[in-house]
C-alpha cells in the first residue's frame, strides 16, 4: 500500500500480491486540512480496515511539501509499520515525479543528472539531483537515484538540466506504489525507524508559501 499526503490532495494506492493479474487500485481525495480526520476513511475505501494485517509492505511519500499533511501520513505507516513488522519504504515527492519529468522533458533520453526544483515564496528555491538509470537487469525501485536529496539550495551546479516541480498526485502515488512492489520482490530491506519527514525549511507559517 502506498500514501502520498504532500499536497492538499491525498493519493492512496494498493496492489493485492494474491492476485496474478497484480492490477493496481488507487484514488485521489482532495481534502485538505481534514486529513487528519478523513485518512483512515479514505484508505478504507481502497483497503478495508479488517484487512489491515495483511499488509506486507508500505510505502509512504516523505516530501517535500505540507508540514502537517506529509507527518500524519509518515507517522500512520510507520506505525503500522512497526505493529505489522513489515517493511516501509519512504521515497521523497520529488523523486516519485523525477521519471515522469525526465520523460516529458528531456525526449532526449539523456542519463545525465537533472535538478528538479521548486520556489517558495519569501523563501528561496528547494531542490533534488536526480539521475535515470537505463540498466535493463535493475529492478525498477533502483532505477531512480537521488543523488541530493530535496533541500533549500544556496546555489546548485548549473551544467545540469532544470525541471519544475509538478505535482501529479495520481501519477506519483503509482509510482510509489511500484516503486514499493519492486523493492518486495527483491526483498530490499527498509526499516521503518529510518523513514523520517523531509522539511527543507520551517514549518512556521505553512500556510503563507
Amino acid at each position: 500500500m502506498a500514501l502520498h499526503s504532500s499536497s492538499a490532495i491525498l493519493g492512496v494506492s494498493m496492489i493485492d500480491l494474491r492476485d496474478p493479474s497484480k492490477e493496481i487500485q488507487t484514488s485521489t481525495f482532495d481534502i485538505g486540512r481534514k486529513l487528519s480526520n478523513d485518512i483512515f476513511s479514505c484508505i478504507e475505501e481502497i483497503l478495508p480496515r479488517k484487512h489491515w494485517n495483511q499488509i506486507q509492505r508500505l510505502s509512504v511519500a516523505t516530501g517535500p511539501g505540507s508540514f502537517t499533511g506529509t507527518r500524519i501520513s509518515i507517522t500512520l505507516c510507520r506505525t503500522i509499520a512497526q505493529q505489522m513488522q513489515c517493511h516501509l519504504d519512504g521515497i521523497s515527492s520529488f523523486a516519485l515525479m523525477a521519471r515522469r519529468l525526465h520523460q516529458e522533458e528531456l525526449k532526449d533520453n539523456s542519463i545525465k543528472p537533472f535538478w528538479i526544483t521548486s520556489i517558495l515564496k519569501r523563501r528561496g528555491i528547494i531542490g533534488g539531483l536526480y539521475q535515470i538509470k537505463k540498466e535493463s537487469d535493475l529492478p525498477y525501485c533502483d532505477q531512480i537515484i537521488e543523488i541530493q536529496s530535496p533541500k533549500l539550495l544556496q546555489n546548485k551546479e548549473n551544467k545540469y538540466n532544470e525541471l519544475k516541480a509538478n505535482y501529479d498526485i495520481k501519477l506519483d502515488t503509482i509510482e510509489l506504489l511500484k516503486i514499493c512492489h519492486s523493492a518486495n520482490k527483491i526483498k530490499k530491506e527498509s526499516p521503518w525507524q529510518k523513514v523520517l519527514p523531509i522539511y527543507p525549511c520551517s514549518p512556521v507559517d505553512e500556510n503563507r508559501k
